[in-house]
């Protein structure tokens, strides 16, 4: 990976944790309304699709945030300058190579496009539901979602409730180049034998693929130019499990980035998590604790997210922006050394997803990490919330058993009680025990 995944940092960028608002100005200050699309420019400034807001706003290298295009608040359909363009809940955008936004506005089933003054047109679609190829201006869209330019100019967009992949060429011609219009299914393939279950976010590896989260398939897809479409990531199960990519399983996959190392991040929706897949074919957690959702910034698993919709790739600080709409923030991961590493997983106690009792010596107990772990009060429930385990000192961890009897592999939950600077603390989450 280009990156360790133990040391990273997530900080918030821009918004006010979990209050809804439009609010201009300086980034601290600023408030956003489900801010559910991201978009950075060769510049540094980071591009938010502020879904009921109808906007779309700009942040800008230095922190300031003003609202690009669109009047906030109202929605509509209308093209114009800043805001006396209208948009109707936009789910994502991206940056052309020319530097404009192309936007995907999800519930007017349009595809605009804005300048970076704020100049907003429609690239492609009638506004009416449906999925019809042909002319731009005759095409028709089904909430379309992700969206992404190649380097040849052709727009990709993930059709999310038409269950397809479709292509803008030149701004004239849409086609659809992956999945059966309007029916839901999971298959391989090419073109129109393949089949999604919406599709939602979208990005172009650096040969040129699309890749696709297909959501309710909790899989992550590559569609070739020519429309071949395989699976990458995912059983089709869902779950939270790590490890070899097609044996993983993901929870409503939301959207890929992918970094210039080939590395893919993925937002898995409701896991709370992002996970990475190296270019080996191995995908691991990255930040976020599974099936925890939150509010908090800090290190790996420490960090709390109600579910990401967006993902983007800076590479002027090879940064890895994240929008948290359910929380209304603007978030990013950040490297850090492993002196400052060490300190900050002083402060607090964090756990990891999964154990193997197997007796290789290698993550074989269950227990809590960090400083004054041996004061964690640790309990333990089955499915049917019966307690299989409690320790008053978490150095002991749990060995998988319960009454001297090992229990199958399977999600256990865990409640557990410290103290973090005078103060009582509580965690709880799910472990995955494996055998």
């Amino acid at each position: 990976m280009s990156m360790s995944t133990l040391a990273q940092r997530v900080s918030t960028v821009a918004g006010i944790d979990n209050e809804s608002g439009w609010v201009d100005g300086d980034s601290e200050n600023a408030s956003f309304n489900n801010p559910h699309g991201l978009a950075i420019d060769k510049n540094g400034n980071l591009f938010v699709a502020d879904r009921y807001n109808h906007v779309i706003r700009k942040i800008t290298s230095e922190g300031t945030v003003t609202t690009l295009a669109g009047s906030p608040g109202i929605a509509g359909m209308q093209n114009g300058i800043g805001n006396q363009a209208l948009f109707f809940e936009p789910w994502e955008l991206t940056v052309a190579q020319n530097g404009d936004l192309l936007v995907a506005d999800t519930k007017n089933n349009l595809i605009r496009r804005v300048t970076q003054e704020g100049l907003v047109t429609t690239i492609a679609g009638t506004g009416v539901y449906g999925i019809k190829d042909g002319l731009a201006n005759e095409a028709s869209f089904g909430n379309p979602v992700g969206i992404a330019e190649a380097s040849n100019g052709n727009i990709y967009i993930a059709d999310h409730t038409t269950h397809t992949i479709r292509m803008i060429e030149g701004d004239s011609i849409v086609r659809t180049i992956a999945g059966t219009p309007n029916q839901s299914g999971d298959a391989e393939g090419l073109g129109m034998e393949a089949q999604f279950w919406r599709p939602y976010g979208l990005d172009i590896d650096n040969d040129g693929n699309i890749i696709v989260a297909d959501e309710w398939n909790h899989k992550i897809k590559k569609v070739t130019p020519e429309g071949e479409v395989t699976t990458m990531v995912g059983t089709g199960e869902i779950g939270h499990k790590n490890g070899k990519a097609i044996s993983a399983q993901l929870n409503y996959p939301w959207d890929v980035c992918i970094d210039p190392d080939g590395n893919i991040y993925i937002g898995d929706g409701y896991n709370y998590v992002i996970r990475v897949l190296n270019i080996e074919g191995e995908i691991d957690d990255f930040v976020g604790h599974a099936l925890t959702s939150g509010t908090r910034n800090g290190v790996f698993g420490k960090a709390r997210f109600k579910g990401v919709t967006s993902l983007e790739w800076n590479e002027l600080d090879s940064c890895l922006y994240i929008a948290d709409p359910y929380n209304d923030l603007i978030r990013k991961t950040e490297m850090i050394d492993e002196d400052i590493l060490e300190l900050e997983i002083e402060k607090e106690v964090f756990f990891p997803t999964a154990f193997t009792p197997n007796g290789d010596g290698v993550n074989d107990l269950f227990r809590p990490r960090g400083l004054g772990v041996s004061e964690v009060q640790l309990t333990i429930f089955n499915e049917w919330g019966q307690q299989v385990f409690y320790t008053e000192n978490g150095i002991e961890g749990w060995d998988g058993t319960f009454q001297n009897t090992l229990l199958a592999q399977g999600n256990f939950a865990y409640v557990a009680k410290y103290f973090s600077n005078s103060k009582p603390e509580m965690i709880s989450g799910i472990v995955t025990l494996l055998r």
